[in-house]
């Protein structure tokens, strides 16, 4: 058993290592009892080794507190920011989708625009004019828009 190796996903601890820090914690709180009970009527010299041993606990104890309580809010933390990526992710791939159809308009508009939309259609003069006119129009927009098309 490796206590140092990290937990399996990444963001939570694993139950074998939430055990083990859980079972710290509860030496801590047996300790901090025995030395309750050793604190009443001891001399100086007892006192300093019992507080000896009761800091370097406590440092592990801290660390097991920290653990579990760091990864838990951490996992929520991990949680909603995956959400969001992933949101971003969905917003990104629908906005390639609107440019590659957009790109189309715009090399169908040029097309138009160069060849004179009313070519082939049989229209009258004043009629030909008029949409040639608004096909040149939107071919110039699209070729300002998009200029790589």
């Amino acid at each position: 058993m490796n206590l140092a190796s990290p937990p399996k996903s990444g963001s939570q601890l694993g139950r074998q290592q939430v055990r083990i820090a859980a079972i710290v914690l509860l030496l801590f709180a047996a300790l901090v009892g025995w030395v309750l009970s050793v604190a009443a009527g001891s001399s100086d010299t007892t006192w300093s080794r019992v507080m000896a041993i009761f800091t370097g606990v406590e440092a592990i104890a801290f660390a097991a507190a920290g653990a579990i309580f760091g990864t838990t809010v951490q996992a929520g933390r991990a949680a909603s920011a995956e959400s969001q990526a992933h949101e971003e992710r969905l917003r990104a791939d629908a906005n390639v989708e609107a440019a590659q159809k957009g790109r189309a308009i715009a090399a169908t508009l040029k097309a138009e625009g160069e060849t004179g939309a009313s070519a082939a259609t049989g229209l009258r003069s004043a009629e030909a004019q008029v949409i040639d006119s608004t096909a040149a129009r939107h071919a110039a927009l699209a070729s300002k828009l998009f200029p790589e098309v």
